[in-house]
């Protein structure tokens, strides 16, 4: 603890300017916060964006807190807070988690909402980290089949935005470095199956059934169900707008069946094909050499 009271009295003299201990003091907290990870394309922002319709619960936008260093000016077009506003809350966290805290907490008041969260992808990397600094964590791993996560990160992203219009990218990842990223994410969560501060949440079982997902997800976080949660609009504050609920697309379930390429197919054999057997999505390796449907590749997500 010398390492965290010398941080915090840095912190105080210097007004907040120098960060001594910033990643490395053994800050703690008896926060709950739920924070959301996956690996890319998998459905964080869809259950984010269901989450924080509850009347009870706001999920943060992304902070990439626990990979990357806090910038002001990124944070505050993205929380709505002013740069000079993000600026004095980095200014009195003597350590990375008293800030990550201390900035959600001030989201979830001026959304008047009682539990605050964090929804970033590469959470899942970092999930003994997050229970170091937030013991009484809940940890949403948020999952999905890596045959359809990697068809949609093959052309990911697929629009960029120019003097205010959308254009296509045209973007064609390589199928094996799509793989994986899929294969890295999703096997940092392994260690975690058995405690009982993590859960994993089908994008799957999300789409065909949103309301049984949800009750089920909230009944673990100790929440009640809000009637109204997946008609009430969904606030995207990077979008500055709300966003009315619209259908839930089940579509993209299965489309590596079309989608995946006799290349793509072959790039997951070895741990992928492991890992897809062990989160329940193959049986064997029969499917790898099973011709794709001849379609081009989905444009959902």
């Amino acid at each position: 603890m010398k390492s965290l009271r010398l941080s915090r009295i840095v912190n105080r003299v210097t007004a907040g300017r120098v960060k001594y201990g910033w990643w490395s003091a053994p800050w703690t907290s008896a926060e709950r916060p739920i924070v959301i990870g996956g690996a890319s394309r998998s459905g964080t922002t869809l259950l984010k964006s269901l989450l924080n319709a509850h009347r009870d619960v706001m999920i943060g936008p992304e902070t990439g807190i626990f990979n990357t260093a806090p910038e002001a000016e990124r944070l505050a077009g993205h929380t709505g807070f002013s740069v000079d506003e993000v600026q004095r809350i980095i200014y009195r966290s003597p350590t990375l988690g008293d800030f990550f805290q201390r900035l959600n907490t001030a989201m979830m008041v001026r959304d008047g909402k009682k539990v605050w969260g964090e929804k970033t992808p590469s959470n899942i990397r970092h999930i003994a980290a997050v229970f170091r600094a937030f013991p009484r964590a809940r940890f949403i791993h948020a999952l999905r089949d890596g045959r359809d996560a990697t068809c949609s990160l093959r052309t990911h992203p697929k629009y960029r935005w120019e003097n205010g219009a959308r254009v296509e990218t045209g973007v064609l990842n390589p199928w094996p470095e799509c793989v994986q990223h899929w294969v890295v994410d999703v096997s940092s969560a392994l260690p975690f199956r058995g405690d009982a501060r993590y859960v994993e949440v089908r994008y799957e079982s999300l789409v065909a059934d949103p309301e049984r997902t949800l009750r089920g997800l909230l009944a673990w976080l100790e929440l009640h169900w809000d009637p109204e949660l997946l008609t009430r609009p969904r606030n995207d504050r990077a979008l500055q707008q709300p966003r009315l609920p619209g259908p839930i697309d089940a579509a993209v379930v299965g489309r590596w069946r079309r989608d995946l390429s006799a290349e793509g197919r072959g790039a997951f054999r070895g741990e992928a094909s492991r890992l897809l057997h062990e989160f329940g999505y193959a049986a064997d390796d029969s499917w790898i050499d099973e011709e794709p449907e001849p379609a081009p590749c989905h444009t959902g997500s």
